[in-house]
């Protein structure tokens, strides 16, 4: 039997949406490890460390990030919250710095693991463009239509 459509969506297409953040972690976890390996190949342990080190803070970054979009989302929409919207913002651009000061040490100990560690910053951009990928494919793929 055919569910007819809510806002748009078939009920496949609301269920493939809602599980696009769990398909985005995983294919960063993957990315990530596929990294690592590379890196310890290619380049050996100082610049896989460092790689290691920007994955670990590319991902509190991203979920960081995730969680200010929500709340700012939240606000938009007239929701309240029991945080000001300034400590929202200075957690907001506080990870930015958080992310520079991290480059600076890593640079100070070694540039070759600063290399790593600026890639691995790349890893979300990547792991949300395969992603991106993957539901333009399902898109025209046809799977959304049922029969």
């Amino acid at each position: 039997m055919n569910t007819p459509p809510v806002n748009g969506f078939t009920d496949t297409e609301a269920q493939f949406a809602a599980a696009a953040e769990a398909r985005i972690r995983l294919g960063f976890a993957i990315l990530a490890m596929a990294g690592v390996a590379v890196m310890l190949i290619v380049w050996r342990w100082p610049v896989a460390a460092g790689f290691a080190l920007g994955t670990i803070v590319s991902f509190v970054s991203m979920a960081h990030l995730q969680r200010v979009v929500q709340v700012f989302t939240a606000r938009a929409a007239g929701e309240g919250s029991a945080e000001p919207a300034a400590a929202t913002v200075m957690r907001f651009l506080m990870r930015f710095v958080l992310i520079t000061l991290l480059a600076y040490a890593v640079f100070r100990i070694s540039r070759a693991a600063l290399y790593g560690y600026v890639t691995a910053l790349f890893l979300p951009v990547a792991a949300m463009s395969s992603e991106a990928a993957y539901e333009a494919w399902f898109a025209v793929s046809g799977k959304r239509r049922s029969s």
